[in-house]
């Protein structure tokens, strides 16, 4: 024990505790130098699965945002196929982007 409160894990293949002190409060700072220490540590091919989970982990489906998305292009159809909106050549649009 680490000196009355711990934490403790197992995380990448190695146990881990942290000292949560008199306060009972896990200090963050240490406990992501540890992680991005470990994370570090391993070999390229692992910490490149590590980068694909963890941006997996932020790009979850939205469910709200996509029937939003959904309903904003079907108007845009529908206004276009009524000629209430034009359209341009992607040469054109691009144009100004160079």
């Amino acid at each position: 024990m680490l000196g009355g409160r711990e934490f403790c894990w197992i995380q990448f293949r190695s146990f881990q505790c942290y000292d949560l002190g008199s306060t009972g409060d896990l200090n963050m700072a240490h406990l992501q130098k540890g992680i991005v220490d470990d994370a570090l540590a391993l070999p390229t091919n692992e910490r490149i699965a590590l980068v694909e989970r963890l941006l997996e982990s932020l790009d979850a489906p939205n469910n709200e945002v996509n029937a939003i998305w959904s309903k904003e292009g079907d108007q845009r159809v529908q206004a276009y196929e009524n000629n209430q909106i034009g359209s341009k050549p992607v040469s054109e649009v691009l144009q100004k982007y160079k």
